[in-house]
């Protein structure tokens, strides 16, 4: 099975203290949130908790794919602050901002969760199938959860049958004969994808 992954970005920025007025104040270096467990694909509700390394800084975070900020306080000017793990349930785009006293923040950490949804079930009847020359096929139709946007099949399937782009269905007359071969069959759907191999 191939599942789609997301990791969180994570980097550092520099922002001069504009709370003091001074171009020439030393620099501060903030490390970008992190979050545990890392963003990708569960088939359950997660509690993600975030935390960066830099000592005193609070944390903003959002769980609808806006971006947070901070004041030079600092308190959360857009977000929520963040005092306990994060509970997500359902597919969420969570960002985060670390940030200290005198407009000084990090970079945006950001991380992508797919919850349930982002696994596609794909079942065949049965894992192998025997076929004559140049006698048509009954069309081979698999059981799919969800609906997706292309199927493929890796190797080429024999000449003359073909994959129906939409329902993974197998179909058509095959006109030249070949040994038993395993066929891996991909069903995806907005970067998601399940593999079953026949």
């Amino acid at each position: 099975m191939v599942l789609r992954k997301a990791l969180a970005t994570v980097g550092l920025a520099t922002e001069p203290n504009a709370g003091a007025g001074n171009p020439n104040t030393p620099v501060v270096t903030i490390d970008a949130p992190t979050f545990s467990p890392p963003a990708g694909t569960y088939t359950s509700a997660q509690s993600v908790t975030i935390s960066t390394t830099t000592t005193g800084a609070i944390l903003c975070y959002t769980t609808d794919g806006s971006t947070p900020s901070c004041d030079s306080t600092p308190t959360c000017a857009s977000g929520a602050l963040y005092s306990s793990p994060v509970s997500i349930s359902t597919t969420t785009t969570l960002k985060a901002l670390a940030c200290k006293a005198g407009n000084q923040y990090s970079a945006v950490g950001t991380g992508d969760y797919v919850i349930g949804s982002g696994i596609i079930g794909l079942v065949y009847s049965s894992s192998a199938y025997t076929f004559q020359e140049n006698i048509a096929i009954a069309t081979i139709t698999p059981t799919v959860t969800e609906t997706v946007t292309s199927c493929s099949a890796i190797p080429t399937l024999p000449t003359g049958l073909s994959i129906n782009n939409t329902t993974c269905a197998i179909s058509g007359t095959p006109t030249t004969s070949q040994a038993a071969t395993a066929y891996t069959i991909t069903a995806s759907k907005a970067k998601r994808k399940h593999d079953c191999v026949h």
